[in-house]
């Protein structure tokens, strides 16, 4: 069920992808530091979770966040080269 909310399922990468292809590169970056600033913070509460499985599940969402960000990042620098 995560796996498909943070992106996993083909139909909200293709719906993400189509919404930052017609952001400015200011809009982008900022998405990014979003994405980047909800791992952080996932991050750190994953750290006070006593259950081992839940922080590794935290930690997965974290990453994927990160995995978002660095799309995002990605599709601004197409748009540089454009």
């Amino acid at each position: 069920m995560c796996q498909s909310w943070l992106g996993e399922s083909p139909t909200f990468s293709r719906n993400l992808i189509q919404k930052v292809a017609l952001m400015p590169d200011a809009n982008l970056l900022s998405l990014a530091r979003d994405f980047r600033a909800r791992a952080e913070e996932i991050l750190t509460r994953a750290e006070t979770m006593h259950d081992a499985d839940t922080r590794r599940k935290m930690r997965e969402v974290a990453a994927r966040y990160e995995k978002l960000a660095q799309r995002v990042e990605q599709r601004s620098g197409e748009a540089d080269g454009a």
